[in-house]
């Protein structure tokens, strides 16, 4: 598929890649997901990838923010703050804003509490 928006997964312990993007599919965007020890990657750093993309047009990053996606295998500098993390493939894609901490996951309760206050609203304007 072409021009979506891969966001907010945690994708585990697939025994490929988490994403495994083909030629034909172009133009998506894919950020502030959690990749953990997918297709053999470990807990610690290593050269397992975690995705896949045969397309060079594709990104795996928010270029509005500067923030990509978290990889449990990846400390690509050696000190705590990661750089670019490979992706493989025929693209030569990178996540060039990987995540140091995993992407915070919205919390059922604070989605009820939004739902439920995005429905008084709308009846507070449907009174008016």
């Amino acid at each position: 598929t072409n021009n979506n928006t891969l966001t907010n997964n945690d994708l585990y312990h697939n025994a490929n890649y988490g994403i495994y993007i083909l030629s034909s599919s172009t133009e998506n965007t894919i950020y502030h997901n959690n990749f953990y020890q997918n297709n053999g990657a470990g807990k610690g750093v290593n050269g397992n990838c975690q995705a896949y993309d045969e397309n060079g047009g594709n990104i795996w990053y928010d270029n509005s923010v500067n923030e990509g996606n978290y990889w449990s295998n990846w400390d690509g500098n050696g000190n705590g703050t990661a750089s670019a993390y490979p992706i493989a493939g025929g693209a030569g894609a990178y996540d060039m804003y990987p995540l140091n901490n995993p992407a915070p996951e919205l919390s059922p309760i604070a989605v009820i509490v939004l739902a439920i206050a995005l429905l008084g609203i709308i009846a507070l304007r449907r009174r008016k």
